[in-house]
């Protein structure tokens, strides 16, 4: 996803909404499908994926920051691009997709199937948001004023 002009604000406040709700009802689905008598999983899993979306912005954040600290003087900052360290997305993807594939496997028939399912999920949900962040579709959290 290269960038070539910046998304408008409508499609960004589009893009935050539909990532939001498809992560955690995506993974709502999932374990009722793979853990039908895992009650536990079935209620975590959700809130696992959206702590993915909230944690990674605060990642992102982090990652912005100790970028623009460990930047040399003649290095320019873009103002066509986002802030480095939407890698977050990633990081966070991987933790709550491997408590999550723990949980659906714990409620699961069997372990390793649906737990390896679950947590390919939540991965690559961290890994969508990264590349959108990356594309400019997430917007940065910056001061309004």
């Amino acid at each position: 996803m290269s960038r070539s002009k910046n998304p408008s604000p409508g499609t960004q406040l589009l893009t935050v909404l539909v990532s939001f709700l498809v992560g955690p009802i995506g993974a709502l689905y999932l374990a009722v499908y793979l853990a039908p008598d895992g009650d536990f999983a079935q209620a975590l899993s959700p809130l696992l994926t959206a702590a993915t979306f909230f944690f990674g912005f605060f990642a992102w954040l982090g990652g912005a920051f100790l970028s623009l600290l460990t930047r040399s003087g003649r290095e320019r900052v873009r103002s066509d691009q986002p802030p480095k360290g939407t890698f977050g997305f990633v990081l966070c993807g991987l933790m709550a997709g491997g408590i999550a594939g723990l949980l659906t496997g714990i409620g699961a028939p069997r372990f390793l199937g649906p737990a390896a399912i679950m947590f390919a999920y939540c991965m690559i949900y961290g890994y969508l948001l990264h590349r959108l962040a990356q594309a400019g579709y997430l917007p940065f959290m910056e001061d309004p004023g």
